[in-house]
């Protein structure tokens, strides 16, 4: 719908310059005029791409409006020395399947996550959420997220990485509609039970489901 619009403006304010442009008879206009249908254009042309960019992220990131559940986790030792992280994510769609389990065997004798959350820009909450939030990392032990070793795996994304907000991107175009970026450690026991990861806008925190 804004595409069409921002299309449709331009069509109008290209018609009218070629107008001008060869003297092509018309109805004067106060200059007024089209100084509102430029800044209604660039307007829409401005919500159209956050709109598209915002999609865009959803396709690594998840929502977090109120609280949302981000995965389900179960961390279990395999051998001396070595764990196994099993992570479920639920499906984008509402009454989709949750997607199949992801696995990750690492060094270490307990697991934990890393999750990123991502605060958009306050006047972007009138295309949804004004948060995101992924996991990014799966890991054996705090110190060994900042790396991809033995002792850590970083999950793999759909967007690039100038489309991927975070600290080592400052210089990306998708960081002009982010507000902050964070990332937050959390110890997964390894005990082999489930448990869930939830975000919510105070933070990340592991829940054990209801019996």
């Amino acid at each position: 719908m804004g595409g069409s619009l921002a299309l449709l403006l331009a069509a109008v304010l290209g018609w009218h310059a070629l107008r001008r442009l060869f003297g092509v008879p018309r109805v004067p206009r106060p200059p007024a005029t089209y100084v509102a249908l430029v800044i209604l254009w660039a307007a829409t042309v401005a919500v159209s791409g956050a709109s598209v960019a915002v999609a865009l992220l959803l396709r690594d990131h998840q929502a977090v409006d109120g609280r949302a559940r981000l995965a389900e986790l179960r961390c279990q030792a395999v051998a001396p020395g070595r764990v196994q992280m099993e992570l479920t994510t639920p499906s984008p769609h509402p009454a989709g399947q949750p997607a199949g389990p992801e696995r990750y065997e690492i060094q270490g004798d307990a697991c934990v996550v890393s999750v990123v959350l991502v605060d958009l820009r306050s006047g972007l909450q009138i295309l949804g959420p004004t948060q995101l939030s992924r996991i990014e990392v799966v890991g054996s032990q705090t110190g060994a997220l900042a790396g991809t070793g033995a002792g850590a795996v970083r999950r793999r994304r759909v967007n690039p990485g100038w489309l991927t907000p975070g600290t080592s991107q400052q210089m990306a175009p998708i960081n002009l509609l982010v507000n902050d970026t964070r990332q937050i450690s959390l110890s997964v026991p390894a005990d082999g039970e489930p448990f869930y990861l939830v975000a919510s806008p105070n933070g990340p925190a592991l829940e054990k489901p209801s019996i």
